[in-house]
């Protein structure tokens, strides 16, 4: 306190205020910013959490799982058809995202079909047409070539 007065008494508070003023702006600045982190913390944990309790994601046993569901070449079931019945909602979006991989692998064609029932409903529903059951990664895998 007292160089604080000292400050004020000799008129170099005009030289010291400016930094202190910063220092504290800043200090709050800083608390803000420290309790939209926490804030952001307790609303991601729980989340965080919930994943871990979730199967791992492997693409390619999503992907094997899909083929599986196909009895011959040419075949074209619906992709909702496709899903394991007791499939969990956030199972859906890594099926989805196997289906394009197969596709773009060609292993699958992916079907978009629009209909209509007396213009009252309408419905687009993914179809997926299996092309060939022989997997990408697997020919790279059995192939012996060294990098």
């Amino acid at each position: 306190m007292l160089i604080i007065k000292n400050c004020f008494e000799n008129k170099s508070y005009i030289l010291f205020f400016p930094h202190f003023f910063r220092y504290w702006t800043s200090a709050e600045e800083t608390s803000k910013l420290c309790q939209r982190v926490q804030n952001w913390e307790e609303r991601i944990n729980p989340i965080l959490e919930e994943e871990e309790q979730r199967r791992e994601f492997d693409i390619h046993r999503y992907e094997s799982e899909l083929l599986e569901n196909f009895d011959k070449l040419g075949e074209d079931k619906p992709f909702y058809g496709l899903l394991r019945k007791e499939a969990p909602s956030y199972d859906i979006s890594r099926y989805f995202l196997a289906s394009l991989t197969l596709s773009n692998t060609g292993n699958i064609e992916l079907i978009s079909s629009l209909s209509s029932n007396n213009f009252t409903e309408v419905s687009n529903e993914l179809h997926c047409k299996v092309i060939k059951l022989e997997r990408h990664h697997e020919v790279f895998d059995d192939s012996n070539v060294s990098l």
